[in-house]
């Protein structure tokens, strides 16, 4: 799959929960208590079986021939990925799954004369420095910092946030540093788009 394919599944899968999320807070703004809890034990029913199935077929695929493979495979899946974290399936954390992406994405950025660090994780927020080089690509640092949270919430979707520091190498200190308006989170990103 091309990062161009990657990049449409994750806007259709965003779409997607967007629709839940929407079709949540119709259901809650229903009024009627009972309706409500229905619809809500419907719902758990549906995940609570899809999860029981999903964890069945990891199980059956760690077993078979090449199971390690085969479930990597799965996982590196947008859909699958999002779906096994939504059940807490996964067998990687966040902070693995971050390390993986940033690991991935080193040559892609390095080309573009800059370097992303992971500086902390944990089990709700990350937080990432950027280090630009003189002979980097120029552009605003909120736009690079938006770049590389939507890449890096691609990645652990279930964390809340990931604040992006950026520096600028030949001057040593932040070029954007987050404060309580400017941080570049996955909430803020969900706020710009809806």
């Amino acid at each position: 799959m091309t990062h161009l394919d990657e990049t449409r599944a994750g806007g259709a899968l965003r779409q997607c929960v967007g629709r839940m999320e929407t079709s949540i807070e119709a259901l809650e703004s229903i009024g009627d208590a009972n309706a409500c809890g229905v619809a809500r034990d419907l719902l758990e029913a549906a995940l609570d079986l899809h999860a029981i199935a999903l964890a069945k077929v990891l199980t059956i695929c760690q077993e078979t021939e090449n199971g390690d493979l085969l479930i990597r495979n799965l996982l590196a899946d947008a859909y699958v990925g999002t779906v096994v974290l939504l059940h807490g399936l996964h067998p990687q954390d966040a902070e693995a799954r971050l390390r993986s992406k940033l690991a991935e994405m080193r040559p892609h950025w390095g080309v573009r004369g800059f370097r992303v660090e992971l500086s902390h994780v944990d089990r709700t927020a990350a937080r990432v420095q950027v280090i630009v080089s003189d002979d980097a690509e120029r552009g605003t640092n909120k736009a690079l910092a938006l770049e590389i949270e939507q890449v890096l919430t691609e990645a652990a979707p279930d964390l809340d946030g990931i604040v992006v520091e950026v520096c600028d190498k030949s001057i040593q200190t932040p070029a954007f540093a987050p404060s309580n308006s400017s941080k570049v989170t996955a909430n803020d990103r969900d706020r710009q788009t809806a």
